[in-house]
This record gives C-alpha cells, sequence and structure tokens, in this order.
C-alpha cells in the first residue's frame, strides 16, 4: 500500500472516530477499508441531502 494512502486512511479513522494510530494500524487492511468505505458513504449521502 502506498504511504501517503496509507497515513490519509489513518488520518480520515482517527478525526472522525476518535481512533488511536495504534489501533487503527492493529486492524486487518480490508476491515479499515472497509470502515473508511463506509464513512466515505455516509458522508457523501449527508452532502446530498443538503
Amino acid at each position: 500500500m502506498n504511504t501517503d494512502l496509507l497515513r490519509r486512511e489513518i488520518h480520515y479513522l482517527a478525526y472522525h472516530y476518535h481512533w488511536s494510530e495504534r489501533e487503527i494500524m492493529e486492524m486487518p487492511r480490508h476491515r479499515r477499508q472497509r470502515y473508511v468505505t463506509q464513512l466515505a458513504d455516509e458522508i457523501e449521502r449527508s452532502h446530498d441531502d443538503l
């Protein structure tokens, strides 16, 4: 995985869920990606409602 992409994933999840970097890095990659996708979908839906 690209280091920049991983850093953005960590920032995104830490910002929205208030998880530590350690908690995020301990997750399997597929699990982190599911949270990122779910969060992005929810944010997109909330913007569509505006």
